[in-house]
């Protein structure tokens, strides 16, 4: 967890990290709800395209999808997927390029891939069961938490795409080693 900790804005080096933004993260780490705190050191990831209602919660008459949790590594993002990602205090949903239109049409309410807009920032309420079940599992989401996230639409090809990347801390950083890397080091150092 500590190599995590350490691709932090508040903490990491080796970057540019303008100081405002590196002074703010470090406000919130000292005042953010521990969940949310962990939810923004490490970040949950779930692909949705291809959810269903297996091993869904039943609550209130209301069916919540469970998509399993991903590793937080660019290896397991597919083009023609849409990965959700929960990092606290915000969502980001990264719609790939091979991403199928039937999704994009039923969830996001665009035609095609080359149509959702660049700043999409909400899930438009659709009635298609597959945006119902992404809706259902957000507000669930929404629901176990102090306050609402934005939720950010981001396309693979989108020059905002970093702002996703950037929390997949099992990959190698500019700051910082892969979490494998991180591990060899560990054993390394305890073969000693």
């Amino acid at each position: 967890m500590s190599v995590v900790v350490c691709l932090q804005k508040a903490l990491r080096t080796g970057t540019s990290t303008r100081l405002d933004e590196r002074v703010f993260a470090m406000c919130e780490f000292k005042t953010q709800p521990l969940p949310q705190l962990m939810k923004m050191i490490h970040p949950d990831l779930y692909r949705l395209d291809n959810v269903t209602d297996q091993g869904a919660l039943h609550l209130n008459d209301t069916i919540v999808p469970q998509p399993h949790l991903q590793h937080l590594s660019a290896e397991r993002l597919s083009p023609d997927g849409a990965f959700l990602m929960d990092c606290g205090d915000a969502f980001y949903l990264w719609i790939g390029k091979n991403c199928s239109d039937a999704f994009i049409r039923d969830v996001l309410g665009c035609p095609s891939y080359a149509s959702v807009p660049p700043n999409m920032s909400h899930i438009p309420e659709l009635q298609t069961p597959r945006s119902e079940r992404v809706r259902a599992f957000l507000d669930w989401l929404q629901d176990n938490r102090a306050f609402s996230s934005t939720v950010h639409v981001l396309k693979d090809d989108s020059s905002a795409k970093s702002a996703f990347f950037q929390h997949l801390v099992e990959d190698r950083s500019e700051s910082a080693s892969s979490y494998q890397e991180f591990l060899q080091h560990i054993h390394q150092q305890v073969s000693k």
